[in-house]
């Protein structure tokens, strides 16, 4: 009898944490949910029409003039002209995406499975041994954000990327990226790096 007893209370323990449990957990989803909605709506204000994008100042440059004006030397970022998506070699596009992103016509600014082998391969290594960003996310990263590593920069990387997919078809990222993207030694754009 005193079995029963202990059986009965026990499944009413049992009962009690599950329903318990599943209310804190529908309260953390709603409220994460909440939080996310927030940061789309604020992140949705930062993106601008594709030919702002374009016209946007590129970084600040200093140039050294002579006295008849011409330019003797530039310092700072180095940025080459602007090369629209038709007059952008093929194999230039091909190459960029194959290397970078080679799901980009498949995903919607975020790639699960290059997040997943990310995840896997820099768990299994010391260091960070390989990134999941898409082209878009590191569109997003150079066109509003940091390069500061965290896992807000991120979480806002990936809202802002599925933001620029809803808005930009995949020719104007990719054009956007080839032209504004940090390639090394302060050189951003394809365009300037074949002049380097």
């Amino acid at each position: 009898m005193a079995k029963a007893g202990y059986s009965a209370a026990e499944g009413s323990r049992f009962k009690r944490w599950t329903v318990n449990t599943l209310k804190i957990g529908t309260v953390v989803v709603l409220l994460g949910l909440m939080v996310v909605g927030i940061f789309v709506a604020i992140a949705r204000g930062e993106i601008d029409s594709f030919e702002d994008l374009k016209s946007s100042p590129n970084g600040q440059m200093i140039r050294v003039r002579a006295a008849d004006g011409t330019v003797i030397q530039s310092l700072g970022p180095s940025f080459g002209r602007w090369i629209p998506f038709d007059e952008l070699p093929r194999e230039m596009k091909d190459a960029m995406v194959a290397v970078e992103d080679r799901r980009f016509y498949a995903h919607p600014g975020v790639d699960p499975i290059a997040v997943a082998r990310a995840v896997v391969r820099n768990a299994s290594q010391p260091g960070t041994v390989e990134g999941g960003s898409t082209i878009t996310q590191q569109l997003a990263r150079t066109l509003f954000l940091s390069n500061r590593r965290s896992y807000w920069r991120k979480a806002r990387e990936a809202v802002l990327s599925v933001l620029i997919e809803a808005q930009l078809s995949k020719q104007q990222i990719l054009e956007l990226y080839l032209n504004r993207i940090y390639l090394s030694a302060g050189v951003y754009g394809v365009e300037a790096m074949s002049q380097r």
